[in-house]
């Protein structure tokens, strides 16, 4: 006979869950310093060129600032990413 074993993963909150409201959205993104973060995970690199591309292609005056750092992003990195752009993007990769 054989046995078959059902799983049913299931992630569970452990301690004080934070959340938060969502950051407020332009209303366009002509004239925008838009900052793209990639957490250096195979893929997520590319995926930000084109996204990069498709906006210049859609609004005027974009400016894209590319942004690299270890998944988790450092604060320090966040911080200049926040200081030095209007909106930033994320992609991770795989």
């Amino acid at each position: 006979m054989v046995e078959i074993k059902v799983l049913r993963p299931e992630a569970v909150s452990q301690g004080d869950l934070k959340t938060f409201s969502q950051a407020p959205r332009p209303t366009t993104l002509d004239g925008k310093r838009i900052g793209l973060l990639w957490n250096d995970k195979r893929g997520g690199d590319v995926a930000l060129r084109r996204l990069g591309q498709l906006l210049q292609q859609r609004y005027r005056d974009v400016q894209l600032v590319p942004y690299q750092g270890p998944r988790g992003y450092p604060k320090a990195l966040l911080e200049k990413a926040f200081r030095e752009c209007d909106v930033f993007m994320g992609a991770t990769g795989d």
